[in-house]
């Protein structure tokens, strides 16, 4: 499942540059490129199986989230959004479920 995560992560860093390659300058696109950024390293140390990539899986895109969804729903429209958001569910899952204590 990890292989997965790290999948849509380093998919999401992509495509979170598309937005400044198409507006260039813009609060909004410059957000989305840092965080593209930010989500291509967290998917390469789920890759890795880094435990911080892991915590930082179910922070980063908590965050991401919640900033997507209030732009797409009272700032900005992107056709991309939607795609972002369904990511961020699956990796918050994934990490999230990854501290669960598990029972033997």
């Amino acid at each position: 499942m990890h292989e997965l995560a790290a999948t849509l992560m380093l998919v999401s860093g992509f495509t979170h540059q598309i937005p400044f390659i198409r507006n260039g300058i813009e609060k909004e696109s410059i957000g989305s490129s840092v965080f593209g950024i930010t989500y291509f390293l967290i998917g390469l140390g789920l890759l890795a199986g880094s435990s911080i990539a892991i915590i930082c899986g179910a922070i980063f895109p908590t965050i991401g989230l919640l900033l997507g969804s209030y732009l797409f729903f009272f700032v900005k429209k992107d056709a991309l959004t939607p795609l972002h958001l369904i990511i961020d569910i699956v990796v918050i899952t994934y990490c999230a479920l990854t501290f669960l204590p598990t029972s033997n």
